[in-house]
């Protein structure tokens, strides 16, 4: 093997790497739709840039009632970072999620059901979506209060359909939550989409590497 050929291998091993360490996590989640594991830290808080940015969401939804109880932690596969959600209990059957993100602040209100079912109203970072015992609603220009109000008709429509919402929240039942939501086909069929648009990539950063090796 000449010089240059090495040379060429080790350019296409370091471009290879660099697409498995970027891509290869998202990309699991399309053979992988469900391996997001969700755990609860009863008490735990945000940290401090993340609970400044979160401030004036938080202080809105405690108007309302609420009041923290931990933090929700998501982790998709391997090595990609850890979600770190605030999870608020409110004063009917409802739990507030604050997502503190680096340009912007997602947060919803979500309701489970006895059955399985889950509802979720939130201002944004959803797509409206009514299938399989799942409804997220995604209404505009709502105060707190407003988007409250809404989800509590959300809950008391699928509650007229018989199901039953939850009236209590332990620990182990907020832990749950995140197996719940990406246990619904619609979700999965949607990580699987977002899976296959990183496996794209990760197969075109691994060509160079393929073709030195030919």
């Amino acid at each position: 093997m000449s010089l240059g050929h090495v040379i060429f291998v080790v350019i296409g091993a370091l471009i290879a790497a660099y697409g498995v360490w970027r891509y290869l996590p998202r990309a699991l989640l399309y053979v992988l739709p469900g391996g997001i594991r969700g755990t609860f830290r009863e008490g735990d808080q945000l940290r401090f840039g993340a609970r400044e940015k979160s401030l004036e969401t938080v202080d809105a939804l405690t108007l309302l009632g609420f009041t923290p109880v931990g933090l929700q932690l998501e982790k998709p596969p391997l090595w990609s970072r850890v979600l770190k959600v605030l999870v608020l209990a409110g004063p009917g059957a409802e739990l507030a999620c604050v997502i503190p993100a680096k340009r912007s602040i997602t947060w919803y209100f979500e309701t489970l059901f006895e059955d399985g079912g889950l509802v979720i109203t939130a201002g944004s970072g959803f797509k409206p979506v009514n299938e399989g015992g799942l409804y997220q609603s995604v209404p505009e220009g709502l105060d707190a209060a407003g988007l409250l109000d809404r989800h509590r008709e959300n809950v008391a429509h699928f509650a007229k359909e018989g199901r039953v919402p939850l009236k209590r929240y332990p620990p182990d039942v907020i832990a749950g939550t995140t197996a719940v939501y990406y246990g619904f086909p619609i979700v999965r069929h949607g990580m699987r989409t977002y899976g296959s648009m990183n496996l794209v990539p990760l197969v075109v950063f691994c060509i160079p590497l393929v073709i030195a090796l030919l």
